[in-house]
């Protein structure tokens, strides 16, 4: 098995540190933008489901036949047609018309019409408008509960809803299309994190080896400094031979530090030693 030096390991783990760093602070930074957006994207899909059966609740409410067929005999004849009309147009999942005393008259099971409603209609029948999320015949819808006046008077109410059911799917529709964009995101982040790893590997690596190299001209510099002081140290060393007269001793300490063969400079062939 391949030994590594030390160095080169430290380097390695130190990339490896620095990407995983980088590739973590992408995930979150990328994590917490897609779930704020989801949940924006909550929000908006629900608030325009409700407006949606808001409007439809109050516009059936305004018609003038639901006014008229409401206080007639058979009230169902003429207002079931128009309601399952509106339901399919507006792409709610029920609208029921109920009287004065709370009974349907119109209702998408067939069985359901001429019976109370399932909530409380007290608060409607005053005259309040309601929107929220209740239990019902068909599942749990958000609703849109608003009265039908006619001079004044409360004479029924109108209710319109849509099922939670299908807002989940139209929320999960919505952060289906939203995905690809959240995975680009992901990959573009870790891309240039890789880059930006790789950037500062190959920073380091060129510090380190200027570093290098400036430790070498330290050593060779300290090396000539030390050579430079030896030198002169021995110069003045002969210097100090020649001038109190001592030629011998003098040349022999030269001989010794630079030995020169095939002549003897000691036989008189330089006649000024100095």
């Amino acid at each position: 098995m391949a030994q590594y030096p030390e160095w080169l390991l430290r380097r390695r783990f130190r990339l490896v540190v620095v990407l995983l760093i980088q590739c973590a602070v992408v995930l979150t930074c990328v994590g917490l933008t897609a779930y704020a957006a989801s949940r924006v994207q909550e929000r908006q899909v629900r608030d325009a489901m409700t407006e949606r059966v808001l409007a439809v609740a109050h516009s059936l409410a305004r018609l003038e036949q639901v006014r008229d067929a409401i206080e007639r005999d058979d009230p169902e004849q003429e207002l079931q047609p128009l309601t399952e009309l509106i339901q399919q147009a507006s792409g709610v999942d029920y609208v029921v018309i109920s009287d004065s005393d709370g009974i349907r008259i119109t209702h998408p099971v067939p069985g359901e019409r001429g019976r109370p409603v399932s909530t409380d209609p007290e608060a409607v029948l005053a005259g309040a408008t309601f929107v929220g999320t209740e239990e019902g015949t068909i599942g749990l819808t958000l609703r849109a509960k608003v009265p039908v006046y006619r001079d004044g008077v409360v004479i029924g109410a109108a209710s319109v809803g849509v099922l939670e059911s299908e807002i989940a799917a139209d929320l999960r529709s919505s952060l289906g299309a939203m995905a690809p964009w959240v995975l680009l995101a992901v990959l573009v982040g870790l891309i240039g994190a890789a880059g930006v790893s790789r950037a500062v590997d190959v920073r380091v690596r060129r510090l380190e080896a200027e570093n290098a190299e400036l430790g070498e001209q330290r050593r060779l510099s300290r090396a000539l400094r030390e050579q430079t002081h030896e030198f002169r140290t021995r110069i003045h060393a002969v210097y100090g031979l020649v001038e109190s007269g001592e030629v011998d001793e003098a040349l022999e300490y030269l001989a010794e530090l630079a030995p020169v063969s095939g002549t003897d400079i000691r036989d008189g062939v330089i006649e000024d030693p100095r």
